[in-house]
C-alpha cells in the first residue's frame, strides 16, 4: 500500500493503515452517518453504519481529494462496547499517467477501484506475529495499477 500511495502522490498518507481509522472517524459528523442495522461479525453482535468521510478533513486531505474525490464512502460495524469490529472502505483512485499502458488512451480516464475490509478482534490479546519469509510474498502493486483484472 505504501508503494501505491507513493505512485498516487499520497506518499504522506497511511493508506490501509488500521491506525488511521481514528483519523477517519474525526472527519465524520452526525450528518454523515446512516444506521443500517444489526449484523454479526465473527459471531459478535454489531451495528452496521454507512458513513461518508470528508476527505478534506483528513491529514493531507487536499492532496487526497485530488486522487479520491471529496468524500470517501466507508462502512463500520461497532460492537455493544463501541469497539470497531469491521471496516470497509470503497475508493476509486485516479491512476497516474505512468499506469496507462495503452498509448491511445488518456490517463485521466484510468481509475483503480479498491475495496478494503479490515476485521478487528481479540482485543487485549498479546500477539507474537512474524512476517512471512520473503520467498512467500509477491509485490502486486504494478500489476494492480496496470489493471489487476487483466490475466496474463
Amino acid at each position: 500500500m505504501e508503494k501505491v500511495a507513493a505512485q498516487q502522490d499520497l506518499s504522506n498518507q497511511q493508506i490501509g493503515d488500521p491506525a488511521q481509522t481514528a483519523a477517519y472517524s474525526k472527519a465524520i459528523t452526525d450528518q454523515d452517518v446512516e444506521k443500517v442495522g444489526p449484523e454479526k461479525v465473527d459471531g459478535v453482535d454489531t451495528t452496521r453504519y454507512k458513513v461518508t468521510v470528508d476527505v478534506s478533513e483528513l491529514p493531507g486531505g487536499d492532496r487526497m481529494s485530488r486522487q479520491l474525490g471529496p468524500t470517501l464512502p466507508m462502512q463500520v460495524w461497532l460492537d455493544d462496547e463501541g469497539r470497531l469490529r469491521q471496516q470497509r472502505i470503497d475508493m476509486t483512485v485516479k491512476a497516474p499517467a505512468s499506469a496507462s499502458a495503452k498509448p491511445d488512451s488518456t490517463a485521466s480516464s484510468k481509475q483503480l477501484k479498491m475495496s478494503t475490509v479490515m476485521r478487528f478482534s481479540d482485543f487485549g490479546t498479546e500477539v507474537d506475529a512474524k512476517a512471512p519469509p520473503a520467498e512467500q510474498v509477491t509485490d502486486m502493486t504494478d500489476q494492480a495499477l496496470r489493471g489487476g483484472n487483466e490475466q496474463g
